[in-house]
């Protein structure tokens, strides 16, 4: 998609002819057997959506510059691991994950948060780094911060850095049947909170899911 943000990007709604180069059901956006995409998540789950296709943007910065979204309303996407299992924590893309308050919603200790590998989004998930989504038929415990929910509409991650779905932010909470929390840290600027991660250390974020 041309870096010009009053270019228009092409969307696919919801409960119709799915967007080129959707995968067949049951296989994720890289091809895992038996995993089924965001997109087929939400048509099963009866909920009105967008797919947008453009050209591929890793980072919020090349979203920013890039796409034609209000970057407002770009929800982002970290995957992290405590003991083995999977967390997906999803917050506004502009804001930074406090990973102490993250750890408390999980009820578990900050140093058990481990990064989840790109070979790990890539086989276990389907998913591109960059493009990560809340919705997803592998195990993982979710959470969204509660500002997401301020919104009426997001644009988050699809799985793939080149699509990105536009659904409204309470579908995409019930949906993935994620637990709102606060995981938000100070403001960039701000004295840092105790336990608060830089932004560094946000490996599996995605510009816009």
């Amino acid at each position: 998609m041309p870096a010009d943000p009053s270019t228009a990007p092409t969307g696919a709604p919801a409960h119709g002819a799915p967007a080129h180069g959707t995968p067949a059901h049951g296989t994720s956006a890289h091809g895992t057997p038996g995993r089924r995409t965001p997109e087929e998540i939400l048509r099963a789950a009866g909920v009105a959506f967008t797919v947008h296709e453009h050209e591929p943007v890793r980072t919020y910065a090349e979203s920013l510059a890039r796409l034609p979204f209000p970057p407002g309303a770009l929800v982002k996407t970290l995957a992290v691991e405590t003991g083995g299992e999977l967390v997906l924590a999803a917050l506004l893309a502009a804001d930074r994950v406090h990973f102490g308050k993250l750890a408390r919603a999980l009820g578990v200790g900050r140093s058990t948060l481990n990064a989840v590998s790109e070979a790990a989004l890539d086989v276990e998930l389907g998913f591109e780094v960059g493009a990560v989504s809340l919705l997803t038929d592998f195990p993982a415990a979710c959470l969204v911060d509660e500002a997401v929910l301020v919104l009426d509409t997001v644009y988050t991650g699809s799985g793939r850095t080149g699509r990105t779905i536009e659904l409204a932010a309470a579908d995409l909470v019930r949906v993935s049947g994620a637990t709102v929390a606060e995981l938000v840290g100070a403001p960039p600027g701000a004295a840092a909170e105790p336990g608060a991660a830089p932004a560094a250390a946000e490996p599996s974020a995605t510009p816009s899911g």
